[in-house]
């Protein structure tokens, strides 16, 4: 959980402002239990001096909160939220102006929010931090083409990809106007936008901002080898989805072994790193080497997270998946429940985050022959897609699912019919996007070829029916 660390203290400490400047330092002995990874004994320290600043000079306070409440997240959420909460009303501006200290503490508290999932309540504080950035800095400082980045993270997590776009848009361009050619923010800047563009399923338009955000990091890479490897595993997964698993294969072992020589053998991104591979190797059917990586995978999240926590749900998810691939589907039904549950605590259930996992409880259910219980998990992933754009591969995915479970045991067919329409409508939307019917269009419209078979099927079954009288 020492991943919250930076990110938390450079919200406070990284200003040049004068009145973070102007707190009350956060004593040596925490800084130093807090390098050893004694998160309790920082924080009891952190405490203790905390109720000598409130007593004495309580405006000066707002550094020892933040850091108390970095501290404090690595064992209890939600007294980290609290001192967040806390942080923010006290640097609520008396005079009704505003300035930057207030903007750390907002997006502390989005921090604290996101990292439990909840991405809802996190915005509002996202964008107000923002604001503040955008009314008391300049453009060219780095804060606010951070805070460009952090509120798109937040839109990104809650599937508003097209939104998030258009702030990582505006983060590159202020790091192409104020930074040095080759900068490792302009780098960053690259591959986060590639990241956004893949979440749209956008992998053409990602695929190039990823080499170039690969070709900066090559030659940083002595002074951040963390950082190509995220070049080199989001190129990966982009060539997976362009079925070129060939080229992607040797990028995401790269990545295994960078992130073990930089996080060790037992690091949570090493874990992550695992997954990909996983994916890769299931879409070719080795089903056995893929559930070792996601059950190492999963072991590594659970000794790094607590439980309940989103990222070991998402690991339990795909490591049901995983089992319901090799057919073992009632080895992998307690693991959908438990991933389910987690999500479903901190995500509402027509979240589009929840669509994936409703899909994969609906096949390991067909798989057990408990229709009724399936069909309804279909129609739930369905619902959960809504807001996603037409075009989007994901809901494309919801109608093709719930069209193959109703054709598959031989209901409702104009049901079935309507719904391949609406695949069908969304597909050719999406390949009107390509520049050229090239490479990469004529490979994802053959994978979309069980939609046009499946209409033709529902036109002709129902036409072949006896007549209503």
């Amino acid at each position: 959980m020492a991943v919250l660390k930076p990110l938390i203290l450079a919200l406070a400490i990284t200003s040049a402002s004068p009145a973070i400047a102007q707190q009350w330092p956060v004593p040596v002995a925490a800084r130093e239990a807090s390098e050893r990874n004694d998160h309790r004994q920082a924080a009891a320290t952190i405490l203790a001096e905390l109720k000598q600043c409130e007593a004495v000079e309580p405006s000066r306070c707002a550094l020892l909160l933040m850091w108390a409440g970095s501290e404090t997240f690595q064992f209890d959420y939600q007294a980290a939220e609290r001192l967040a909460r806390r942080a923010v009303t006290l640097t609520a501006p008396p005079d009704g102006k505003s300035y930057p200290d207030r903007a750390h503490a907002l997006d502390f508290l989005a921090l604290t929010l996101g990292t439990q999932g909840r991405f809802v309540e996190a915005e509002a504080p996202r964008r107000a931090a923002l604001a503040l950035l955008e009314q008391t800095l300049p453009e060219a400082d780095l804060r606010v083409a951070d805070g460009y980045n952090q509120l798109a993270g937040v839109l990104d997590r809650l599937s508003r990809h097209g939104e998030a776009e258009v702030f990582l848009r505006r983060m590159l361009l202020l790091h192409e106007r104020h930074r040095p050619p080759g900068h490792l923010l302009i780098a960053m800047s690259y591959n986060n936008l590639a990241d956004n563009l893949a979440s749209q399923a956008r992998y053409v338009d990602a695929e190039p901002f990823y080499r170039k955000a690969m070709a900066l990091r090559e030659q940083l890479s002595p002074s951040n080898p963390s950082a190509l490897a995220a070049s080199y595993e989001g190129l990966g997964r982009a060539l997976i989805n362009l079925s070129r698993a060939d080229e992607a294969e040797p990028l995401l072992r790269r990545v295994i072994d960078i992130r073990i020589k930089t996080f060790g053998a037992e690091g949570y991104i090493v874990a992550w790193s695992y997954d990909n591979l996983a994916t890769l190797l299931e879409n070719r059917g080795d089903y056995r080497e893929a559930e070792s990586l996601r059950r190492k995978s999963l072991a590594i999240q659970e000794a790094n997270w607590p439980a309940g926590h989103l990222t070991i749900a998402a690991g339990t998810a795909m490591l049901a998946s995983n089992l319901d691939l090799q057919a073992r589907y009632v080895e992998a039904e307690p693991l959908h429940r438990k991933a389910i549950a987690a999500y479903a605590a901190v995500t509402p259930e027509d979240a589009p985050a929840m669509a994936d996992l409703y899909d994969s409880r609906a096949f390991n259910l067909e798989g057990q022959d408990r229709e009724k219980e399936a069909e309804r998990f279909y129609r739930r992933s369905l619902r959960a897609r809504a807001t996603l754009p037409a075009a989007h591969p994901r809901r494309i995915f919801g109608y093709r699912s719930l069209a193959g479970f109703l054709r598959d045991h031989d209901r409702s067919w104009p049901e079935v019919r309507s719904l391949y329409r609406a695949a069908q409508a969304g597909i050719f939307d999406r390949l009107a996007s390509y520049s050229s019917f090239d490479r990469e269009a004529q490979i994802e419209l053959r994978d979309y070829q069980p939609v046009f078979t499946g209409q033709v099927r529902a036109a002709w079954t129902l036409s072949n029916m006896p007549a209503r009288p």
